[in-house]
């Protein structure tokens, strides 16, 4: 991570592109040291488990984050030791390419600041029922600037991206 993000100090890095690099396991204590850390890719390496997002919440400023391309097939976000919802900064989260079912939106809907989410190209065939109202608009009104629905859960959610699923 100190060579992906440019500096000798975790302190001084706040972005870090770790793409197509084979990592398997994320170190979540060391992740702790990387206070101002703000963009990570992750992207095309082989962080299939389902905790991955709850060990990448050690850093404490993550906003955006990416994640395509990992064969992640499940999601868990418990509250941390102290009853809070980890990844408390995250803002943009890409999950495009995963093995995710609509179930994850269930975990994904408790990150308080998400603006943007892309579940493209996932196993998302159906919305969890404690989604059932949410509502997927593309329409014109966003186009002209209205505000668009926000999904129940997702108080500041902008941008959902499930474009090749199998929503039925």
């Amino acid at each position: 991570l100190l060579a992906a993000g440019g500096s000798p100090s975790p302190e001084h890095i706040i972005k870090a592109n770790l793409a197509s690099l084979h990592i398997v396991d994320v170190e979540a204590d060391d992740l702790r040291y990387f206070v101002n850390l703000d963009t990570m890719d992750l992207s095309d390496n082989q962080l299939s488990y389902g905790t991955v997002l709850q060990q990448l919440a050690a850093a404490p400023q993550l906003r955006h984050l990416i994640l395509a391309c990992n064969s992640i097939a499940s999601i868990t976000l418990n509250p941390t030791k102290d009853n809070t919802v980890p990844l408390q900064a995250l803002e943009v989260l890409d999950l495009s390419y995963n093995e995710l079912h609509g179930e994850a939106l269930v975990h994904l809907a408790r990150l308080p600041r998400l603006r943007e989410l892309d579940l493209s190209n996932n196993c998302v065939s159906s919305i969890p029922p404690e989604m059932s109202g949410m509502v997927l608009d593309t329409g014109e009104a966003w186009e002209r600037g209205a505000k668009p629905p926000t999904p129940p859960g997702f108080p500041h959610l902008r941008r959902l991206n499930l474009a090749a699923n199998d929503l039925v």
